[in-house]
């Protein structure tokens, strides 16, 4: 009879976190899939753009065509850094270890996870903004329809160097303070653990006393 009353088994593995990991798995591979889609979408309408810039851009920019061909490359390295990275913690999530927490731990997987992904985005306007520099003596990423999130202005070498720096820097403080968050929160949930562990211990000591 007991086997037709379902919602103990439901609740167990509610308790466990086993179906909070396995949904959280699957919407990251989703997430992952619909990149992939869009992604490969917008690459082939990018370059649709870039052969367009000769009659719209060559007077201002006399590399414009070699800028938007490394702006491709820096492109499918970005997609498939990310869609990568959301697979891999998509796995990582399905492999959480029971810790007395439910929460917590795919909040910690996610907070990394956010900070993997804007290091993938700085990384990508840095590198792709300041080489677009060098070559076409200016940040191209707005001429083919792309936002242009770093743009510092100038158009020489010492412009292209800074947009470099400045993404790869705002790549690593993504990361420090991303992955410095998750670790925070580990620390404050082991303090509450201890925190509400210690009354059960006095109570156990003055049992055995008496």
């Amino acid at each position: 009879m007991a086997k037709f009353f379902f919602m103990r088994h439901i609740l167990a593995a509610l308790d466990s976190g086993r179906v909070f990991k396995k949904a959280y798995s699957i919407l990251l591979k989703v997430i992952a899939a619909l990149i992939a889609v869009a992604g490969t979408a917008l690459w082939i309408s990018t370059w649709q753009e870039i052969y367009k810039l000769p009659d719209q851009y060559s007077y201002y920019y006399k590399g414009i065509i070699p800028a938007g061909f490394v702006i491709q490359l820096f492109m499918l390295a970005l997609f498939y850094s990310l869609i990568h990275t959301l697979l891999l913690r998509a796995g990582a999530v399905e492999k959480l270890p029971e810790t007395g927490y439910v929460i917590t731990p795919i909040f910690a997987v996610t907070l990394k996870l956010i900070g993997e992904i804007s290091a993938c985005l700085f990384s990508f306007f840095g590198l792709a903004g300041g080489i677009s520099i060098w070559l076409a003596a200016g940040n191209v990423l707005r001429a083919i329809g792309l936002p242009d999130l770093l743009s510092l202005g100038g158009t020489g070498f010492a412009a292209g160097l800074l947009t470099i720096f400045t993404g790869l820097l705002g790549a690593f403080a993504s990361l420090v303070i991303f992955y410095y968050s998750p670790e925070l929160a580990g620390v404050l949930a082991d303090i509450a653990g201890n925190t509400r562990r210690q009354p059960l211990r006095a109570e156990a000591g003055g049992d055995e006393a008496v």
